[in-house]
């Protein structure tokens, strides 16, 4: 090989060396930097294979450390953009479900990676880029409203976490995206049947970046099912615990338990509280249905409005936290008086609840149209939406969207 090139991949393979040794230590700004050097090298050398997937590792710690959502998703275009013109590869793979599946607005977007990643990692043996696949796969399909073939691929994903998926960096984003699909379907009981396994696999745990990153996520899964419960002491002192673990073995802000809690504070009129968690989050999907409730519970309308509808065009197609966005957005344009927009968002809701299975959302989903049906005069009409909502709730075992639905 050429001296030069030799020295290129010298000088790239101790910059990775020298990446590992900074996260070890925590030193985000010395890990971007040394990932920097390896770009860079891995690209003059002529190894784009290399080079991408630094780029994805850059991106992510970017999205994660930092919290840069926007910087982060370039470093990923980056790195399909240096693979995308190559003969099949297993980098193709794992730059395409580079992105945590949860951070992927467009769930299309995250089904046709997704896809791709499937093919190279069944093509080419890699049973982690499989897990991570199956997993991000099983989420978009989910968010697109298919629940039943989406939490079939993410329950054999969960299969191969728990057993010969021995990557614990992805295996970590794979679990994550099964909360995450798990979270919006309301499936907490499914949640709760992998929680075990996940935690003998060491998966969950009180030690390790991943573990208690995935802890954090289940104890935020679980918070919620406690807030349907109408638990809501308990759930705010579980989320509160997992803020407290995470920000204090990983030394950064913690993600899903702070929005959960955000939430929980503002259904509780602690709106202070909710805007503290939610500062330097507005990058995050997950974020602005919290925050579009906080502008509507604080009278803030246009602001309210503003996030709302960036999330609902963001989604694209997506159902399920499309639906959860529309129903605030209902909300937000009777309070604005604008009952034409509240009626295009109710049918909007509607059309993406269409055969869905999900009770507490398709009951809030049916009280909001409600809401517009009275609003309009058709008292009729809006009676027969809270009778549906009540019947669907009864009996659920969810006594607050239970309670919303009679007292609507």
């Amino acid at each position: 090989m050429n001296p030069v090139l030799a020295g290129a991949l010298d000088e790239g393979e101790a910059a990775l060396v020298a990446a590992d040794e900074a996260s070890a230590r925590r030193d985000i700004d010395a890990v971007v930097a040394h990932l920097s050097t390896a770009i860079r090298t891995f690209t003059a050398a002529g190894e784009p294979c290399r080079a991408a997937v630094v780029c994805a590792r850059l991106g992510d710690t970017i999205a994660n450390a930092l919290g840069n959502h926007t910087a982060a998703r370039a470093w990923f275009a980056r790195a399909r953009r240096l693979v995308a013109d190559l003969p099949p590869c297993p980098e193709q793979g794992w730059v395409a479900v580079a992105a945590m599946g949860c951070d992927v607005d467009d769930p299309a977007e995250l089904l046709e990676a997704a896809e791709l990643a499937l093919d190279r990692a069944r093509r080419f043996g890699d049973v982690n880029l499989e897990t991570k696949a199956l997993a991000d796969a099983g989420l978009a399909h989910v968010q697109l409203g298919r629940l039943a073939e989406g939490m079939t691929l993410l329950d054999e994903a969960m299969a191969l976490a728990c057993g010969p998926a021995d990557d614990a960096d992805t295996t970590a984003k794979s679990v994550c995206s099964f909360f995450t699909a798990c979270h919006h379907a309301a499936d907490y009981s499914r949640a709760s049947s992998w929680a075990d396994l996940l935690r003998r696999r060491g998966l969950l745990g009180p030690e390790g970046m991943g573990p208690v990153f995935l802890s954090s996520h289940c104890d935020s899964v679980q918070a919620t099912l406690l807030v349907e419960l109408g638990r809501w002491s308990e759930a705010g002192m579980l989320l509160e615990h997992a803020i407290a673990t995470f920000e204090s073995h990983l030394g950064i802000r913690s993600w899903h338990p702070a929005i959960a809690l955000a939430d929980l504070r503002v259904r509780q009129g602690r709106f202070a509280e909710a805007e503290e968690l939610l500062v330097g989050k507005d990058q995050a999907m997950q974020a602005l249905l919290p925050m579009a409730r906080l502008h509507l519970a604080r009278g803030d309308l246009e602001l309210a409005h503003a996030v709302a509808c960036r999330g609902i065009r963001a989604l694209a197609d997506d159902r399920l936290r499309a639906a959860e966005l529309l129903i605030t957005l209902v909300h937000i344009e009777l309070a604005r008086g604008d009952l034409g927009a509240a009626r295009l968002a109710a049918e909007d809701l509607v059309a993406r609840l269409d055969g869905i299975d999900v009770v507490p959302l398709v009951a809030r989903g049916r009280l909001a149209r409600a809401a517009v049906c009275a609003e309009s005069g058709d008292l009729g009409e809006a009676g027969d939406s809270i009778a549906r909502a009540v019947a669907m709730t009864a009996g659920s075992g969810l006594p607050v969207v239970e309670a919303e639905a009679i007292l609507a």
